[in-house]
């Protein structure tokens, strides 16, 4: 099992646009973490459940599921339900919001009193963002939220989500990862298990449940919220 896997470990051949839309969260060694052979599969929060960002075609993608072609290690996506029009700004957005947070890095993942949250480099950006694009805004707050509980995690083994930076909350959590004790089956839903995606970002959904369709070759991620 590994927390924070790379877009690159999770998809071969990513376009620049997958880092903009899809959040790895869990990788799962179907071998070692389960009884289900030798094989990868991986938990991946989906931007706003990608809509806008993707087009519904009830195959590949509606606001509730997802499907990813899998090889047995990685995924691959159908790049035609990419919406390109609205992932337009994504990008720049993407390298923006990466160019301040590697640059003020230090001040990102330290822990704040409530007071200090309020006079923080965060929240100054915050103020800057709102004032912009509201959409600019909220995907700054989740893309930080983000990329601040990966780092802090690798940085110390320890789980705790982005709010303790916002001067919010800084007590350690545990990731809920909750595997199946199913093994190999025929069906199209062989389930591997389901996360709590909260605990991961901001903005995302409650709950993603993953399992494998091993006729298909594909991997499926339902999306729930409480």
């Amino acid at each position: 099992m590994k927390l924070f896997p790379t877009i690159e470990e999770v998809f071969s051949n990513p376009l620049p646009i997958y880092k903009t839309i899809f959040f790895p969260l869990v990788t799962i060694n179907l071998g070692e973490d389960m009884d289900k052979k030798e094989g990868k599969v991986h938990f991946i929060s989906v931007l706003g459940d990608a809509y806008p960002y993707l087009i519904k075609d009830g195959e590949r993608f509606e606001w509730d599921f997802i499907r990813f072609d899998w090889d047995g290690t990685h995924y691959q996506f159908d790049n035609s339900v990419i919406n390109m029009e609205e992932t337009a700004p994504l990008l720049e957005w993407y390298a923006s919001i990466e160019e301040d947070y590697n640059k003020h890095k230090s001040e990102y993942l330290k822990n704040h009193s409530w007071e200090e949250a309020r006079d923080s480099h965060l929240e100054k950006m915050r103020i800057k963002r709102r004032k912009i694009s509201h959409d600019l805004y909220m995907y700054a707050d989740m893309l930080l939220s983000y990329w601040i509980t990966r780092d802090k995690y690798l940085e110390t083994g320890l789980f705790i989500r982005d709010y303790g930076y916002y001067g919010l909350n800084d007590q350690v959590n545990k990731p809920v990862i909750i595997l199946s004790k199913t093994g190999i089956t025929n069906r199209s839903d062989e389930l591997v298990g389901k996360v709590c995606e909260y605990n991961y970002l901001t903005y995302g959904e409650d709950e993603i449940k993953l399992s494998i369709d091993r006729k298909k070759q594909q991997i499926i991620q339902k999306f729930y919220w409480s």
